[in-house]
C-alpha cells in the first residue's frame, strides 16, 4: 500500500472510532495499520484498546501484548 493510500486508511479509521469508540475492530485495525507505518508505540494504544473492547478472536491475536 502506498504511503498516500496509508494516511487515508488512518483518517478513516480515526473518524470511525470517534463515531464508535468502542468499535474493537477499528481499533485493531488502526493498529495494525500503525504497525506497518512504523508507529508501535501508537500501535500498542490501539492494540490493548481493540483488547479492552473486543471479543475473543481479538484477545487470540493480541495475547502476545
Amino acid at each position: 500500500m502506498e504511503e498516500k493510500q496509508y494516511g487515508l486508511a488512518k483518517e478513516n479509521f480515526e473518524k470511525t472510532i470517534q463515531r464508535n469508540p468502542v468499535f474493537a475492530g477499528a481499533h485493531y485495525n488502526l493498529a495494525s495499520l500503525l504497525d506497518k507505518m512504523g508507529e508501535f508505540d501508537k500501535a500498542t494504544k490501539y492494540y490493548k484498546k481493540a483488547l479492552k473492547n473486543g471479543r475473543k478472536p481479538f484477545y487470540v491475536k493480541l495475547k502476545k501484548l
